[in-house]
């Protein structure tokens, strides 16, 4: 059945996608006369229709196959004719889809298919024309027919056409306005560019002056490229506009690019870039541009100043641009300020250092008074415009060193004094600055002073014949001063003794034996200062210490226990006992006699064998007392009464001597020794009674014993009797189902008094056990009826001791509804779905009765149905008809019905496909569907193509072959890493990723790569790769090439790996421009010796490189190489107190390798290209070494003047190194050198772009 299956779903379908067109389905006819349809190999009928080549036309574009075609197979017929030898059209027409038209009617796709097949003319008409429907998204149609007249042919093919509905692309610019200089390029990105762009959409056109521009598109960076030719002056007006449209115009995408073009970019030069200024109103330098003359334009004079500090300096540009002022004021600060010297698109950096002029220091006063151990401050007025330390003032000398120090105190602008212990007039003090040699002098008077003493504490508390001290705080302070002490006192002798111990540096105070609160002690001093100290005179805190700690009591007996140590305690309330705790007071009671100072204890009615009292004092003493408590032991008497008791009644007993056991616990009778099967015994303390309850037990002579806690016991006789009584039952007849449960109730219960004999039990129920289970519940009083799986009716006997009632009963097996877990089923075709019954053990499947055995209302050519006794399942199982909502009655011999509605898919296969591999353009190539045996329907096969790229290949099924054939579109559409994505109607998709591939010459690429910064192979490819990017390989690919033969302007490039062989043949000779570089290695070796003492020495070393020759004419070479790449060494060593050996004072010696890049120009005047400022402090002067490094540069054109002596083009250069070493802060004394040397080396010299 598959296999008949898959030839009856078995066709061919080709896709190819176009821009907002899908793939349309078809439908093939057929006629008695003239049949499509023949016998295949195996006898059976197949449709094979022409229109299963479906294909794509050269100018394909993507989509994808939205419908499948409907196939009607047709019921086999005996031949009524003579054998038919005309071909059937559709063996001739395999090609039945046509894309993109411009313009399209009868005659022109008649005349496009007559075109693909010339054989076909006169033999053929066209009918049922019909254009495309955009709005419902259907292509066009019309078919093909053979002419009734036709001896060759016969049949008719649908043929489908697409109109081309391409929207043209008005592009956006990231900008429309740049500024940019002669010799500059410049990019204007087209924001909105789309690979879907057809190339009459890009901005190609262009209009502009085409003596100052180059303008051109480049697909590849999607960006127009703006390249102003190198003309040394721009035009006068230099605003100039270009005018950018698409390749085919439109009006509404005109854009106008407008671009002010500058001169050739020259850079200004200063001067200098090194200068000092006086700090002070009225000092300026100017510094000149010395190339003024060679600026061209204003686009490269300086446009603006800036001073990285403008508290010390300002700034400014002369009108006529041809100098820089740089103009200091009257304030200071020692570190270099930076001057910025801008043009457009460079910038000068000045540095200038101030130079502080010498200022006097101006002083608030010059007498002043200060008391001893004090400091004291003179203010310099002008102290933030001295600025330098050697404007500072310092102290030179003072008259008399014991009695104050001086010094220059910086953080208070002050000469701050700090006077010692010693009361002295006019001390001098001298000052002066280095730079001012003029002595200032300051007097100073030391004055004395009385000061108040200050104790540690103004409150003291002591005890009886204590000594304690109070320090006094400030007592060195006190200047050793008589008056400044605290000697005299004002207090009440009555409670303390006070004295001065100025070896102890306080004050000593001794308590007596008087008590004393809020007392006040008054100190002072001579000169009058006072301090009062508050005291307190206590009591010490002692224990108190008691006769007696352990006592025994009886029954409300009283002991007392007595305070044997008052005199020590002092008798005082603090230290008695005062608080007792921890004892039962239920048992006794404590308190403290003030009278007779004893403790009182108290028993009461409560024996207690190991008591304990704490006992505290408010001072904190505590101990502790043992007490015990007894009470004497006593026989109980209880009512003498007949003990004769009805079941479940109760009667009690009277403890009539309730006063003579005290009515303790331990003489009370609670404990009791009887059979808790027939009484319960209790004691009832409110009433004093024994409360006896009887149970549902008869006793005739039964017996008790009741006994006290004290040992004392008495033994009680007694009887409790029961009644007979008939128990009743709620009904004597019952029906019910197989494995059910009935109770019937015993109805008088309450009446049967809990007796045992009164109610039936378990042993005495009779019944058939092989129908029932019959049991009885003591607990809820009923007789519990149980039936198994069988039908029957009896009798069940039940009996009590005293009584017997009969049951009649009925057991049918009863009605139950069968419930399934779903009403819906969906299966494939050829599998089995199962219905559970969800309540299969509900429905006693012993019997027939509830189980859904019986099924109608559907299809038997769609489904068999059974049900399976051993998973209690019901079976449906598929045959090989797809169907959709038909329903199913399940039923029961009890009546229940269910109706369940059943679905049938034909199951998702996943087609899995062979190999693909890369092609040529030009040809084909097939990929075999591996399983197409299991697909089973059309809804698996692999039928829907889209494409990574339109127009390289088209795609097709074969069903006969069970292939997918791909085939080349042109011999010149060809592309790298080509995405074929093939896909089912069920959702299964496989990408195919290959090569189609058009082998090109290598000679036949773009070769002019222009400037190279070195001559690596990969910067080769890497240039290769951008001038050829339009083959569609990636950079990764281009780096197969190899490069050889390698010269200063140019290489051989050929194909070296598989992937660049494949898309190459032959040898390409590259040409460029590469950097020029000269090598020198000249060194300057060391400098003469710059050393200096107190005077400035500057020493220098210079090379010198004449007569550099072009290896091309003046002019290729500056329009060639823009910028100089200059390599060059550095080395310098220097020392602090030279003395002729460097090995023993060197301070660091240093060897660098430095780079310097600058455009190619003349640099008459020696440019700074490197400075190294080594100056540093030793023993307070200031040594300064510097090291500065300098080139200039000259390009010569030659000249060939009759009237002059030929010169030729040429260039030079002069690199020099200096060094200047000075010791402006030396005195006349200082016998330090500080001594340095210098050196330089060139290394190479490399012109590049």
């Amino acid at each position: 059945m598959k296999h008949l299956l898959t030839i009856l779903a078995t066709f061919t379908i080709g896709s190819s996608t176009l821009s907002n067109v899908s793939a349309a389905s078809f439908k093939t006819s057929s006629s008695n006369n003239n049949s499509n349809s023949e016998l295949d190999t195996n006898g059976s009928k197949n449709d094979n229709n022409a229109n299963s080549d479906e294909q794509s036309s050269k100018n394909g574009s993507e989509g994808t196959a939205n419908s499948i075609p409907e196939f009607v197979p047709e019921k086999e017929k005996e031949p009524t004719i003579p054998q038919d030898k005309r071909t059937n059209l559709f063996e001739i027409i395999k090609e039945t889809s046509y894309y993109n038209f411009k313009n399209v009617d009868e005659n022109i796709l008649l005349d496009t298919v007559l075109k693909k097949y010339p054989e076909l003319k006169n033999e053929v008409e066209i009918k049922d024309f019909k254009m495309p429907d955009e709005e419902k998204q259907t292509n066009g149609s019309a078919i093909i027919n053979a002419k009734d007249d036709s001896l060759k042919y016969k049949g008719k093919v649908y043929i489908y056409f697409s109109i081309d509905q391409y929207k043209n692309y008005n592009f956006n610019l990231d900008k429309y306005e740049e500024t940019m200089r002669v010799g500059e390029q410049r990019t204007f990105k087209v924001t909105n560019f789309s690979s879907e762009w057809r190339n009459e959409d890009y901005p190609n056109n262009f209009e502009y002056n085409k003596d100052y521009f180059i303008v051109s598109f480049k697909k590849n960076i999607d960006s127009i490229v703006v390249t102003a030719k190198d003309k040394k002056i721009p035009p006068k007006f230099n605003c100039l506009e270009i005018t950018v449209n698409s390749n085919i115009p439109r009006l509404n995408n005109k854009k106008t690019i407008k671009i002010t073009l500058n001169a050739q970019k020259v850079d200004f030069q200063l001067e200098t870039e090194k200068i000092n200024i006086l700090a002070q109103n009225g000092s300026k330098t100017d510094i000149g541009i010395i190339n003024f003359d060679d600026l061209i334009d204003e686009s490269n004079y300086v446009k603006k100043v800036e001073v990285s500090d403008e508290t010390y300096l300002s700034a400014n540009i002369d009108k006529n641009k041809r100098y820089i002022s740089i103009l200091a004021n009257n304030n200071y600060i020692d570190k270099v300020i930076e001057v910025l010297v801008y043009s457009n698109d460079f910038i000068h950096k000045i540095k200038v250092t101030l130079i502080c002029p010498p200022r006097k220091a101006k002083l608030n006063t010059n007498v002043i008074d200060i008391n001893v151990n004090s400091e004291g401050f003179i203010k310099i007025t002008n102290f933030n415009e001295l600025y330098v330390e050697d404007n500072m003032p310092n102290v030179q000398s003072i008259s008399d060193t014991n009695a104050l120090s001086a010094e220059l105190d910086k953080a208070s602008q002050s000469i701050k004094i700090r006077t010692n212990n010693k009361p002295v007039e006019k001390v001098i003090i001298k000052i002066k600055s280095k730079n001012v040699q003029e002595v200032q002098e300051i007097t100073v008077n030391v004055k004395g002073v009385a000061k108040d003493f200050s104790l540690e504490s103004n409150e003291i508390t002591l005890d009886y014949k204590q000594t304690k001290t109070i320090k006094v705080k400030n007592y060195d302070e006190l200047y050793g001063l008589d008056i400044n002490y605290p000697t005299l006192f004002k207090y009440n002798n009555k409670f303390i003794d006070v004295r001065f111990n100025s070896i102890a540096k306080s004050i000593e105070i001794t308590a007596k034996t008087t008590e004393a609160t809020n007392q006040t002690l008054e100190v002072s001093s001579k000169m009058g200062h006072k301090e009062v100290v508050s005291f307190t005179v206590r009591i010490p805190d002692i224990g108190f210490k008691l006769d007696n700690k352990n006592i025994t009591m009886e029954y409300k007996e009283t002991k007392r226990i007595k305070v044997t140590n008052l005199d020590e305690i002092y008798n005082a309330d603090k230290n008695k006992p005062n608080q007792f705790l921890g004892y039962d007071n239920n048992a006794i009671d404590v308190i403290y006699d003030n009278k007779t100072n004893e403790i009182v204890i108290t028993a009461k009615e409560k024996e207690v064998i190991n008591g304990k009292i704490t006992v505290q004092s408010v001072s904190g003493h505590i101990d502790e007392i043992n007490y015990s408590v007894s009470i004497p032991n006593v026989e109980f008497k209880l009512e003498e009464k007949l003990i004769s008791i009805d079941y479940y009644k109760e009667t009690r007993l009277k403890v009539i001597n309730l006063d003579q056991i005290y009515r303790v616990e331990k003489n009370l009778p609670k404990i009791f020794d009887y059979d808790n099967s027939v009484l319960k015994l209790s004691y009832d303390s409110s009433s004093n009674e024994i409360v006896i309850k009887a149970k549902n037990k008869e006793v005739n002579n039964g017996s008790f014993i009741v006994r006290s806690q004290s040992g004392f016991s008495k033994t009680i006789n007694y009887s409790v009797s029961i009644p007979n009584v008939p128990f009743k039952l709620e009904t004597n007849s019952v029906s019910l189902g197989v494995e059910q449960e009935k109770r019937i109730k015993i109805t008088n219960h309450n009446d049967l008094y809990g007796a045992a004999k009164n109610f039936p039990t378990s042993q005495g129920l009779k019944y058939n056990k092989n129908v029932l289970d019959v049991s009885y519940d003591s607990k809820n009083f009923e007789i519990v009826i149980k039936t198994k799986k069988q039908e029957a009716s009896g009798q069940i006997i039940v009996e009590s001791d005293n009584h017997t009632e009969y049951i009649n009963y009925n057991v049918t097996v009863q009605r139950v509804d069968f419930e399934l877990d779903t009403n819906n089923v969906s299966l494939d075709v050829y599998k089995e779905a199962r219905i559970k019954i969800l309540n299969k053990d509900k429905l006693y499947s012993y019997s027939d009765k509830n189980l859904p055995l019986k099924y109608s209302g559907y299809n038997t050519d769609e489904i068999n149905v059974s049900y399976d006794r051993n998973l209690n399942e019901i079976v449906i199982k598929a045959k090989g008809l797809k169907t959709q909502n038909k329903k199913l009655i399940i039923s029961s011999q009890n009546g229940t019905q269910k109706t369940v509605t059943y679905n049938i898919n034909v199951p998702r296969v996943d087609f899995d496909l062979g190999n693909v591999s890369n092609m040529s353009v030009g040809s084909s190539q097939s990929i075999d569907v591996k399983n197409w045996y299991s697909l089973l329907h059309s809804d698996n096969y692999p039928l829907s193509f889209s494409y990574s790229k339109n127009g390289i290949v088209s795609a097709k099924y074969d069903q006969y072959s069970h292939k997918i054939i791909i085939d080349s579109l042109s011999n010149n559409a060809f592309c790298r890493n080509f995405k074929l994505t093939v896909k089912s109607v069920n959702g299964t998709f496989k990408e195919l990723v290959f090569d189609v591939v058009k082998q090109q010459d290598l000679n036949s690429t773009t070769k002019n790569l222009d400037y190279l910064n070195d001559l690596e192979s990969n910067t080769i490819k890497e240039a290769f790769f951008n001038k050829n990017s339009e083959y569609g390989l990636d950079m990764n690919d281009f780096k197969g090439f190899g490069v050889k033969d390698i010269t200063e302007n140019s290489a051989i490039i050929y194909a070296n790996d598989d992937i660049t062989r494949r898309w190459f043949y032959g040898e390409a000779k590259v040409n460029y421009l590469s950097p020029k570089v000269v090598n020198y290695d000249i060194d300057t070796g060391w400098s003469e010796l710059s050393y200096s003492n107190r005077n400035a020495d500057n020493k220098e070393v210079k090379i010198s490189v004449s007569n550099g020759k072009f290896d091309m004419s003046y002019d290729e070479f500056m329009n060639t190489y823009k910028s100089m790449e200059i390599s060059y060494s550095i080395y310098y060593k220097y020392t602090s107190e030279y003395t002729g050996k460097w090995e023993n004072n060197i301070k660091e010696e240093k060897r660098e390798d430095k780079s310097i890049t600058l455009d190619i120009k003349n640099y008459s005047n020696l440019k700074l290209v490197d400075e190294i400022d080594k100056t540093f402090i030793d023993d307070g002067d200031k040594d300064v070494v510097l090291f500065n490094f300098y080139m200039s540069s000259s390009f010569i054109k030659g000249s060939t003047s009759w009237w002059a002596i030929p010169t030729k083009d040429e260039y030079s250069f002069e690199f020099r190194a200096t060094v200047h070493t000075d010791r402006p802060t030396a005195s006349f004394f200082s016998a330090n050198k500080v001594a340095a040397l210098v050196g330089m080396k060139l290394n190479y010299i490399k012109f590049k772009r």
